[in-house]
């Protein structure tokens, strides 16, 4: 990124004074600044309202009810995880926001679940396949309510936000499946790391 970015900005530039464009330049470049700047007060106020409920599920125990409707699932996930331990509620509470579609509040408890798990497992520095799984839950995350992609949609004008819900489903359950086979798979070849 430290080279690409200086990159595209130099060749902009030279093309802008190749093409007799600067003027569409300078107004791309300020144009783009003030439409991120909304963009982000737009995910900003979104963001600090969900990530809001996650603190009022984690602080009220629904973490623990949600550990009870989850644990069928989780089970056959996650091997041998210890489900009074930290890692299981901070896995649960990754898995909900994932499933809320928030995943700028998944990922600290995501990172916050693999040191517990590294820990509670004693992983030598090495990824096990809990950890791996949880990497995959996290970034193939199945999403029954996307938030973010539906702010973004109703802000670009869009008059049913969530009408790609099914789409959506479907898309992050496949890609969920396929990154556990894929752990299930890989983690043959050497024991129970990666």
């Amino acid at each position: 990124m430290k080279i690409l970015f200086p990159f595209m900005m130099i060749v902009s530039v030279v093309c802008g004074f190749v093409g007799d464009s600067m003027g569409n330049l300078t107004n791309s470049i300020l144009g783009g600044s003030e439409n991120a700047i909304k963009l982000f007060l737009t995910l900003a106020g979104s963001m600090a309202f969900w990530n809001g409920i996650m603190n009022i599920v984690l602080k009220s125990g629904m973490v623990d009810l949600l550990g009870k409707i989850l644990s069928p699932v989780i089970g056959v996930i996650f091997k041998n995880i210890d489900k009074s331990k930290k890692a299981y509620k901070l896995i649960v509470m990754n898995i909900t926001a994932n499933l809320l579609g928030l995943g700028n509040a998944a990922t600290p408890s995501g990172i916050e679940a693999v040191k517990e798990l590294s820990k509670e497992e004693e992983s030598d520095g090495y990824a096990t396949k809990n950890t791996a799984k949880l990497i995959v839950l996290n970034t193939a995350s199945i999403q029954i309510f996307p938030v973010t992609v539906g702010i973004l949609r109703l802000k670009h004008g869009s008059e049913n936000p969530f009408e790609i819900l099914p789409c959506v489903l479907i898309t992050s359950l496949i890609s969920v499946v396929v990154g556990l086979l894929a752990v299930e798979i890989l983690s043959g070849f050497k024991r129970d790391k990666l």
